[in-house]
């Protein structure tokens, strides 16, 4: 795979120009508290980061970590629900705060349903299309049965994909005047380097599908995925080359 092009997955703009891209209103069954930074006073989370295989109901005082409370803590106390997470994840994975983890449960509520859901930062797709995919041997992602209902009460059959934050950039990061960058939370404003430069090193072997470590909400992957979605039609995504150095 790391001779491949990369390229940079994005929701279908031309759905987004129309107003009628998919919305799922809802919630992951947990969540990581929201940091409250003592250093830069910012008040923040990450929602793109998302482990929805993970179950936290074994975790003692479940309420701060449910996915529809909204939850602001200490960087003491964050570091404390993290240590708790660890052992549940089994691997070392980026936890911002506001980390999503267990299953997507929530109504469509506007828009057209198409194959990809990718709405703000979600990885989310039809089972058929995820079959689709799997047939062909350009995805072997696990994923977790999305819960959601339309407007009728039906359920939506679509899954979550369980994408990581892996790629790591090529180029620094630009901060222009009045963007943040907190060196002690990870509160960062900054603007990704254009073109997007991803570092050939950091590229997982056996991963089609991923994230850029530096800005979560940087969806990526391989040549061979991005050939699979055109030539069966898929819906509701789109793509842009990136460099790879």
């Amino acid at each position: 795979m790391k001779g491949d092009q990369i390229w940079r997955v994005h929701a279908d703009s031309s759905v987004w120009q129309t107003g009628r891209y998919t919305v799922f209103e809802g919630s992951h069954r947990w969540k990581l508290p929201s940091l409250r930074c003592s250093a830069c006073g910012v008040v923040w989370g990450d929602g793109t980061v998302c482990y929805p295989w993970v179950d936290l109901s074994s975790l003692p005082n479940q309420k701060p970590l449910k996915g529809n409370v909204v939850c602001v803590v200490s960087a003491e106390e964050l570091e404390l629900y993290r240590g708790q997470v660890r052992p549940l994840l089994g691997v070392d994975l980026p936890l911002p705060p506001a980390t999503n983890f267990g299953p997507f449960k929530g109504r469509h509520t506007a828009g057209k349903v198409f194959d990809f859901n990718l709405f703000l930062g979600e990885h989310m797709l039809s089972r058929a299309a995820y079959e689709k995919l799997r047939e062909k041997g350009t995805l072997s992602l696990g994923a977790t049965a999305v819960q959601v209902k339309n407007r009728k009460g039906e359920v939506l059959d679509y899954v979550e994909l369980h994408v990581l934050p892996r790629a790591e950039l090529g180029a620094p990061k630009i901060q222009e005047p009045r963007q943040l960058y907190c060196q002690v939370c990870g509160f960062d404003q900054r603007s990704l380097p254009e073109p997007l430069v991803i570092r050939r090193s950091s590229i997982p072997a056996k991963e089609e599908v991923f994230q850029l470590k530096d800005n979560t909400g940087v969806l990526l992957c391989t040549e061979s995925f991005r050939d699979s979605v055109l030539s069966l039609g898929l819906t509701g995504i789109q793509f842009e080359p990136v460099s790879v150095v």
